[in-house]
């Protein structure tokens, strides 16, 4: 028979003595001590780590915002050449396929050759995918917080794709069946020296009569299949470029730190898009809406909130004045509406243009036209009017930009 209390009290005496007189709660002190110290130790190094993948992915980010900006100037670049270029693009091939069958002489010589290289120029869009390929290959892609930009990259990959498959479309087409149907029909000898390249070169001493070309139907078909594929091309095109635009912004914004800073509402739009951004005070998370078209009016309530004094107050004389015509350089209605001073009740608040008796005031004011999505969009600046104070006392003025 063993006496298993008095073992216990023998072994619980025998640790007790072991201990050099140190009480209990003094230990559980020290052993809370050492278990605090690892936490903070693993707290220490999973922070550091953190820090380390936010860094890792701010620079992620920044190399493919330096990647895009090229990759966007170049899509603008296409999107011209293929709307509007005198040798690559669309226009030339429809007046092409809009003189087949036409009489010799009805032009001259020389207007009928440039038309015939505009059926043989190359289009190379070269759009850089170095940095999000090294972002996909290294894994930092998974660093990236935001879903919908993860999003985006995936479905950019193929819209590059496409963009490239389509110019290469057209180049097999060129090579492989445009140009040799010319070595044996017309003298691409001369259709360079009349459009001046080779120039010195000279015309050779074969026949450059090219009128033919007008009544044959294979050359037809190849004109037509060109611009066939180049409309198709375009319309992809346009697509690439939508993807490339005010999300990209959107995407960054939504994934700031909210509690870095108080409730905001932002605007964000370009051409294409319209976003509206909220983070309100006590919320957990960034919003953002589509912005509808129409009229759309945000202070610090939400789009079109009437509880707002000045949206109540002017929603509805944006909604009556006449819109403001960049084209025409007609801005008077809204300009005026934007320093009115007008307010319900004797509530200053309520004003378009708020003036107070203890300093709270609007102290500028500015109208911004941004031009609608277009080929030669490049070519057309954003107008931006500005009041340099109070916009009752202060006449609005362009600025460059």
């Amino acid at each position: 028979m063993f006496n298993l209390s008095g073992m216990r009290s023998a072994i619980r005496g025998k640790r007790l003595s072991d201990l050099d007189g140190k009480s209990l709660p003094r230990l559980a002190i020290e052993g809370t001590t050492i278990v605090l110290s690892i936490l903070v130790a693993f707290g220490i190094d999973a922070a550091w780590e953190e820090r380390k993948e936010r860094v890792r992915e701010r620079e992620a980010i920044e190399q493919l915002i330096s990647e895009f900006e090229v990759v966007r100037d170049r899509l603008v670049t296409l999107d011209s050449v293929y709307e509007h270029g005198p040798f690559r693009g669309k226009a030339p091939l429809r007046e092409l396929l809009g003189l087949m069958g036409s009489d010799r002489g009805s032009f001259s010589d020389a207007r009928l050759d440039s038309l015939v290289a505009s059926s043989l120029g190359g289009i190379e869009p070269e759009l850089p995918d170095g940095a999000l390929s090294a972002v996909v290959a290294s894994g930092q892609l998974a660093l990236i917080r935001s879903d919908s930009l993860r999003i985006s990259l995936a479905e950019w990959m193929p819209h590059r794709e496409t963009v490239q498959a389509d110019a290469e479309g057209i180049g097999e087409l060129t090579s492989d069946h445009l140009l040799p149907f010319l070595w044996s029909q017309a003298s691409v000898r001369a259709v360079d020296v009349n459009t001046r390249y080779h120039v010195e070169l000279g015309f050779g001493p074969f026949d450059r009569d090219h009128w033919p070309l007008l009544q044959s139907r294979m050359f037809e078909n190849l004109i037509n299949e060109r611009l066939t594929i180049l409309e198709a091309a375009s319309g992809r095109l346009s697509e690439a470029l939508d993807h490339a635009d005010a999300s990209e912004s959107l995407n960054a914004l939504i994934e700031i730190e909210k509690d870095s800073y108080r409730g905001f509402n932002m605007f964000v739009g370009d051409n294409l898009n319209a976003y509206w951004i909220k983070s309100h005070e006590g919320s957990s998370f960034i919003e953002y809406f589509n912005i509808p078209d129409g009229l759309s009016m945000i202070t610090a309530y939400d789009r079109n909130d009437v509880t707002s004094g000045r949206i109540k107050n002017y929603l509805s004389k944006f909604s009556l004045a006449a819109a403001p015509m960049p084209s025409k350089d007609e801005w008077q209605d809204w300009e005026t509406l934007l320093g009115s001073t007008y307010c319900q009740n004797n509530e200053p608040l309520t004003a378009m243009c708020i003036k107070t008796d203890i300093g709270f005031q609007t102290v500028s004011s500015c109208l911004i036209a941004i031009p609608g999505f277009q080929p030669s969009r490049g070519k057309k600046k954003p107008i931006f009017r500005y009041a340099n104070g109070s916009p009752d006392l202060n006449t609005f003025e362009e600025l460059e930009i």
